[in-house]
């Protein structure tokens, strides 16, 4: 009885230490973070479009406060959202602009492929304002079936901290069909 706890004690002692002596999170440069969905083979690329559409989405990664011009930093969270529970899309492209207008990053810079009810998120880290308070996503899906559900596209904005949290979402908007 002795040895084996000895022995979870021992165990519990050695993880511990291992965990401590992985490297710190640099704190360099923000990074980006995105969830694994597959590239596009040919085949998904050639398949003919069916219905599909150009989306705007909000996104803020920063926020006015109430003093004037002063702004607090957000974390956006893109995340596309394949509704259908039989059928694949084709998430073509999705690129993040600033308040200004201007292509900051290609975030899906080659057509991914979203299984069925599976999501793609992107992450804004907070420490990566550029965007600014009026930041945007346009993002590009297709399906190769007219009955295809649209998929759920939306931001999520938040900042989570000791006495001062925010957290909202922001729904995609179509801007146009896709359909030749």
């Amino acid at each position: 009885m002795n040895v084996r706890l000895l022995v979870v004690v021992a165990g519990s002692c050695a993880l511990c230490a291992c965990l401590a002596q992985q490297p710190a999170a640099t704190s360099g440069q923000p990074k980006n973070v995105d969830t694994i969905a597959p590239v596009a083979g040919p085949e998904a690329l050639a398949a003919p479009v069916r219905t599909g559409e150009l989306l705007y989405v909000p996104a803020y990664s920063s926020v006015y406060t109430t003093a004037a011009h002063q702004t607090m930093p957000l974390t956006v969270i893109l995340s596309v959202r394949n509704t259908d529970p039989a059928r694949s899309i084709l998430l073509r492209s999705a690129k993040y602009y600033d308040s200004g207008g201007e292509l900051l990053k290609e975030v899906v810079p080659m057509a991914r492929v979203l299984a069925p009810l599976a999501t793609f998120d992107h992450v804004v880290d907070l420490r990566d304002d550029s965007g600014g308070t009026g930041a945007n996503f346009l993002v590009e899906w297709v399906a190769d079936d007219a009955g295809t559900h649209a998929p759920l596209v939306e931001t999520i904005n938040l900042k989570a901290g000791s006495g001062n949290s925010v957290s909202f979402t922001s729904r995609a908007v179509v801007l146009r069909s896709l359909v030749p």
